[in-house]
């Protein structure tokens, strides 16, 4: 059951990652600069993945998973970010473009991230099954 739930875990965020490239694509193609709905659909999909992603790490973490230290730094950077982002948000140096960079910018560098790592573990025991006789380890 554990390795159908990592399956889940990176098919939502498979499609959160391909419906917001979508979103980008569409926005260079329109390429109208002044159209305002383009960051909020990005946002949508951040406010579906990062909360995704930061229970996975929490699960992963508590229950001391392969990719256990992967995920606790990035669980511990996420955490950071949160901590780091809301003072900056609320403050009024931030313009609109700033506030826009601080929330799209670091958010997807560590979904990417995460991404990775949740590859890296279903790569990791797909491979292990391989070869002759894998049951004895050859």
């Amino acid at each position: 059951m554990r390795l159908y739930g990592k399956y889940i875990d990176l098919v939502v965020q498979s499609l959160c990652i391909v419906i917001a490239s979508f979103i980008g694509v569409a926005v260079i193609i329109a390429s109208n600069p002044h159209d305002r709905d383009w960051p909020l659909g990005i946002l949508f999909i951040q406010l579906i993945l990062g909360p995704w992603q930061l229970i996975g790490s929490l699960v992963s973490v508590f229950r001391k998973a392969k990719s256990r230290k992967l995920k606790s730094i990035h669980l511990f950077a996420s955490l950071l970010y949160l901590a780091v982002l809301i003072p900056l948000i609320q403050a009024d140096f931030a313009n609109k473009h700033t506030r826009l960079l601080l929330l799209t910018v670091p958010a997807w560098t560590l979904a990417i991230g995460y991404y990775s790592i949740t590859w890296r573990g279903i790569l990791k025991r797909s491979e292990r099954g391989k070869g002759f006789l894998p049951h004895l380890g050859f």
